[in-house]
């Protein structure tokens, strides 16, 4: 049956055409697509990049290093020498005219001091007999703040310490005369010196060789030298001496020269209960000067102990001698 309109070449032809007709709608919507692609989407904003262009930086080479060299410190100075030790004397001698004060001197209107010219130079004491027996020393009475000049020369026993012989050069009482007649007390001193002096020059006498001293507030304890002595010195712990020879490090000798008793021990009773009216009290070794004679070792103790209770309380001197093993 043919149905009009539907013959095999329409139907070819519808065919052809439908797919002209897909051909041309496939390609109008590819156009379409393209279109759209190719159209600009939104506004934006454009941002420049910056464009940096390569700089060849050449830098020099570092100059050589400076190098300076600063001297040397010079060396630190050498410590100054010790200042010379006065001259010693070998024998004691005692100068007459250096005993009896000037009437200036002793109303303290005079500005020449009591030790000037030749009072000054050491006069050898103490010394020792020849024969090591006695130690002569000068003697001073203790009288606290009062100032005195009498003055004695002590011959002790180098064996005991006792005092055997007490030669008065002048006394407080012969100075203290009023209007006193200096020429008059001169001649005395005069004769009193020569005949002390005959004893020394008797005995020969020789001066005793100074090794040092220690004490006060940090008690009787030597103390380091410097600089260190080239010649013997003492090293004191309260009574105990021991002498060293420096130039062999050695120990030349030891001894204990011993302490003197309080004539006045310490008691809970007041002064007035003890009945006593001394205000001093107490007894302490507060310094001690050590000399010695090699010849014969004898080692003297020139010691002072400190009282207490009154201000006007006088230090306490004391000799003691002791001769070394």
């Amino acid at each position: 049956m043919t149905i009009p309109g539907l013959t095999r070449p329409t139907l070819i032809t519808r065919s052809r055409r439908s797919v002209l007709l897909a051909t041309t709608g496939v390609a109008a919507s590819l156009g379409a697509g393209v279109a759209v692609v190719a159209r600009p989407s939104e506004p934006h904003e454009v941002v420049p990049i910056p464009i940096v262009t390569p700089v060849s930086i050449r830098v020099p080479p570092a100059p050589a290093p400076t190098i300076v060299v600063q001297p040397a410190p010079p060396p630190p100075a050498p410590p100054p020498p010790p200042p010379p030790l006065a001259p010693r004397a070998l024998r004691p001698v005692l100068d007459p005219g250096c005993v009896v004060p000037s009437q200036a001197v002793m109303e303290g209107t005079s500005t020449e001091p009591t030790d000037a010219g030749a009072c000054g130079w050491d006069n050898g004491f103490p010394a020792i007999a020849r024969d090591g027996s006695l130690v002569a020393v000068l003697w001073h009475p203790d009288t606290g703040q009062r100032e005195t000049y009498e003055l004695a020369v002590d011959f002790i026993d180098a064996d005991t310490s006792r005092v055997v012989r007490h030669s008065i050069v002048v006394t407080d009482d012969e100075l203290a005369v009023e209007h006193l007649d200096r020429q008059r007390l001169q001649r005395i001193v005069n004769r009193r010196v020569a005949a002390i002096q005959r004893t020394l020059d008797a005995g020969t006498y020789r001066s005793l060789i100074p090794l040092g001293s220690a004490g006060g507030n940090d008690g009787v304890e030597s103390k380091p030298l410097d600089p260190r002595p080239t010649t013997p010195y003492a090293e004191i712990s309260y009574d105990q001496v021991r002498i060293i020879d420096p130039a062999t490090s050695t120990v030349l000798g030891r001894v204990s020269v011993g302490m003197v008793g309080a004539p006045h021990p310490d008691t809970s009773e007041s002064d007035a209960e003890a009945g006593r009216d001394d205000m001093c009290h107490g007894w302490t070794l507060w310094r001690m000067t050590v000399s010695w004679d090699p010849a014969t070792r004898v080692v003297l103790a020139d010691q002072s102990y400190r009282t207490g209770g009154s201000c006007m309380c006088p230090d306490i001197s004391a000799v003691r001698v002791a001769r070394m093993p």
